[in-house]
């Protein structure tokens, strides 16, 4: 699954990485001191492919590729163990639930149950009877440990929260090589031609380690809800549709 969601993010990044630098030049060009200036998105566009031939537009797509090949890594990783947490959590208290199939089979035994209480007791010491002397005639007992619980009766509220607190860590563990990113994309395109080493090298010489945090937090809030959005909605949708 991570080796399909890195050629997903080589794939998606020649289509990803255009638009970023447009977005990103926009954003900018009103404090870059006129190095470029641009009426809108198609002239940007234009612009670039003008200065830098269609080698322009991809500008720093190896080092978007730095960024959003380790969050995705990073992000469903801890999102996977933040929902077995989550179910052990809530199982514990027990806030989880239910399958629906096993709740309309427990709804469907209760008059039986009640009638044939006296032979299931009876029938249940037998049984452990029988199961302690075949477990002593094995070696191997019958105890397998705790069933862990399953994340797929997790509720919407406990899903978001858990890819939140995922995307969260990974925007920040990332963020170092989102400010370089954005620094090589949006440099001129009459600069001197520098990797991405050579920015990370000027801008700690410059600015001192904390640059590298700079709008760490606006990157949180930014990435951190649209990702607790997207798989609060989509867990309970691949559910309902029998994935």
């Amino acid at each position: 699954d991570m080796a399909a969601g890195a050629v997903a993010q080589l794939l998606g990044g020649l289509i990803f990485t255009p638009i970023d630098i447009v977005k990103e030049r926009m954003q900018v060009q009103s404090i870059m001191a006129g190095r470029f200036n641009y009426s809108g998105s198609w002239h940007a566009m234009k612009s670039l492919v003008a200065d830098a031939g269609v080698a322009g537009l991809f500008r720093g797509y190896w080092a978007t590729n730095a960024v959003w090949i380790p969050w995705s890594i990073i992000h469903i990783s801890i999102y996977e163990q933040a929902k077995r947490s989550a179910a052990a959590t809530l199982a514990s208290m027990g806030m989880l639930g239910q399958p629906q199939a096993q709740q309309a089979s427990s709804s469907s035994s209760a008059p039986a149950s009640s009638t044939s209480s006296q032979h299931s007791s009876s029938s249940q010491t037998d049984s452990s009877q029988f199961d302690t002397q075949q477990g002593a005639a094995s070696g191997s007992g019958t105890d397998q440990g705790p069933t862990p619980p399953n994340t797929d009766l997790l509720p919407a509220w406990a899903v978001g929260a858990c890819s939140c607190f995922s995307a969260s860590v990974a925007s920040i563990l990332t963020h170092p090589a989102d400010v370089i990113k954005t620094r090589l994309q949006v440099m001129s395109s009459g600069a001197q031609r520098l990797t991405s080493l050579d920015v990370a090298r000027e801008a700690l010489r410059r600015e001192g380690p904390k640059v590298f945090a700079s709008g760490a937090l606006v990157r949180v809030l930014t990435l951190a809800p649209g990702s607790a959005v997207s798989w609060a909605i989509y867990e309970p949708v691949k559910r309902a549709l029998g994935g």
